[in-house]
C-alpha cells in the first residue's frame, strides 16, 4: 500500500528547511539541488510542491504573515485605541525566539528584491506590503469614529509607517542590530509619529 503523504505537511518541510539557506546564503544564491539536499529529498519531488524557487520564498512569507495575522487578532478588542492597536501590530512578539533569524530573512527579502530583473520578487512584495497598508488605513478610518486622531490624509500616513517599517529592516542591517534592539528602535519611532496625529484626549 503506498505511503500516504500530507501534502502541506511536505511543503512545510521544505518551506523550514529553505528558510535555513536562505539566512545562511541568501535567497538568489540558494538553489533548488541545495533545498532538495536539505529537505532529504530528490529535487525532482521538490517540483512536485512548488513549480520554483519564488514559490517557495512566498509560501514562506505567506506562512509567517499568517501567523502573525492570527496572533494578532487573537489579541485585538474593541476597546484598543489606534495607538495601541497599530503598535501592537508592528510588535511581532510570536517570533520572539526567532526574531535574529526571521531579521535576517526578512533584509534578504528586501535585498533579492532590489536586484530582482523579472519583477516577480518585487510583485509580491507589493502585495505583501498592501496588506499592511490596508490594516493601517483600516485602523485609522475606524479611529476616525472614535474621535482619536486629527488628521484626515490618512494615505500619506499610512505610507509613512509602511516606509518606516521598511527603513528599519535596512537600518538593522546597516548598524548590524538584533531583532530585539530594531524592534525597540522602531516601536521609538512610531509612538513619535503617532504621537504627532493623536488627539489629547479631555
Amino acid at each position: 500500500m503506498p505511503k500516504h503523504v500530507d501534502r502541506e505537511e511536505k511543503k512545510l518541510a521544505i518551506a523550514q528547511a529553505s528558510v535555513e539557506l536562505f539566512c545562511q546564503k541568501g535567497l538568489r544564491q540558494v538553489s533548488i539541488e541545495e533545498i532538495a539536499k536539505a529537505s532529504n529529498i530528490g529535487k525532482g519531488t521538490v517540483y512536485l510542491y512548488f513549480k520554483n524557487k519564488e514559490e517557495i520564498i512566498f509560501y514562506v512569507w505567506d506562512m509567517f504573515a499568517e501567523a502573525h495575522c492570527q496572533k494578532f487578532m487573537s489579541e485585538c478588542h474593541e476597546k484598543m485605541n489606534i495607538k495601541e492597536k497599530i503598535m501592537r501590530y508592528f510588535e511581532y512578539p510570536e517570533f520572539a525566539q526567532e526574531g535574529d533569524r526571521m531579521l535576517v530573512l526578512f533584509q534578504q527579502f528586501l535585498g533579492a528584491v532590489l536586484v530582482d530583473d523579472t519583477g516577480i520578487l518585487a510583485d509580491y512584495s507589493g502585495r505583501f506590503f498592501q496588506k499592511d497598508f490596508d490594516f493601517v488605513m483600516g485602523a485609522l478610518k475606524q479611529s476616525v469614529e472614535k474621535n482619536e486622531i486629527c488628521t484626515l490624509d490618512f494615505d500619506s500616513l499610512a505610507t509613512t509607517i509602511i516606509l518606516m517599517i521598511k527603513g528599519m529592516v535596512c537600518l538593522a542591517k546597516a548598524r548590524n542590530l538584533s531583532f530585539s534592539k530594531a524592534t525597540v528602535l522602531l516601536r521609538k519611532q512610531l509612538i513619535f509619529l503617532l504621537d504627532s496625529f493623536i488627539k489629547e484626549m479631555k
